[in-house]
C-alpha cells in the first residue's frame, strides 16, 4: 500500500496536468486567446480569400480587433506627453484615424494568411498587476518570428496597447514619426496626414486583392 500511494498520486498528477495549466492560464491571455481564436475562425473560411466576397468577414475581423485593442491607450503613448495639449475633438480625432491607419497597415497581411498558429511562449505580469507583456512566436517566412502583445487592464478587461513584432515596438516606432512631425505643425496637420495615409494605404490594399 505504501508503495501504491506514490504511484497513485503521480498517476493523479499526469491526468490533471492540463487542467491545472489551463486554470493557471492569466485573464489577460485568456482574452487574447479568445480573440486570436475568433479571428482565425474567420480567416480559415474559404470565402475569407474572394476579394468579391469578403467584405463583411474582413469587416467582422475588424470588429474583433477593435474590441481587444485600445486604440485611445495606443494614441496616447504614440503622441506621449503632448497628447495632454489635444483637445478632446483632436485626440478622438487623432484615435480614430490612427486605428483605422493600423488595421489598414496590416490589412493586407490578414490576405496572405495561410493557416498559421501563434505559439505562447511566456508571460511577465507588471509589478502593479495591470499590465502584462505576453509573449508569442508565429511562423512567417520559415522562422518563428516573435510577436509580443503589451496589454492593460481596464474596466472593460484586458486590452492591448502596443505590439512588439520581431523586437520593434509599434508604440516607439510611430511615436518616433509622430514626434518629429509635431515639432514642425500643429495636432489638426498631424491628423490630417495621417487620415491620408491610412486612405492610401486602404486603396492599395483593395487595388491588390
Amino acid at each position: 500500500m505504501k508503495r501504491l500511494i506514490p504511484a497513485l498520486l503521480l498517476l493523479l498528477a499526469i491526468f490533471c496536468a492540463p487542467a491545472m495549466a489551463a486554470e493557471q492560464k492569466s485573464e489577460a491571455r485568456q482574452t487574447l486567446e479568445a480573440a486570436l481564436d475568433d479571428v482565425f475562425a474567420i480567416l480559415d473560411k474559404p470565402e475569407f480569400k474572394d476579394s468579391s466576397k469578403n467584405q463583411p468577414l474582413m469587416q467582422q475581423v475588424k470588429d474583433k480587433i477593435y474590441a481587444v485593442c485600445d486604440f485611445r491607450e495606443f494614441s496616447a503613448r504614440t503622441v506621449g506627453g503632448r497628447w495632454r495639449s489635444f483637445t478632446p475633438q483632436q485626440q478622438q480625432d487623432f484615435v480614430d484615424a490612427f486605428g483605422e491607419l493600423l488595421f489598414e497597415t496590416y490589412n493586407s497581411k490578414l490576405m496572405a494568411y495561410d493557416g498559421q498558429r501563434f505559439k505562447f511562449v511566456n508571460e511577465i505580469m507588471g509589478s502593479k498587476g495591470d499590465k502584462v507583456e505576453i509573449q508569442t512566436t508565429l511562423p512567417y517566412e520559415g522562422k518563428e518570428a516573435p510577436v509580443n502583445y503589451r496589454m492593460i487592464k481596464k474596466a472593460g478587461g484586458w486590452k492591448i496597447y502596443d505590439m512588439i513584432i520581431e523586437n520593434v515596438g509599434l508604440v516607439q516606432n510611430y511615436r518616433n514619426q509622430f514626434q518629429d512631425i509635431l515639432s514642425k505643425q500643429e495636432p489638426e496637420e498631424l491628423i490630417a496626414t495621417i487620415r491620408t495615409k491610412a486612405k492610401e494605404t486602404k486603396d492599395k490594399n483593395h487595388a491588390d486583392q
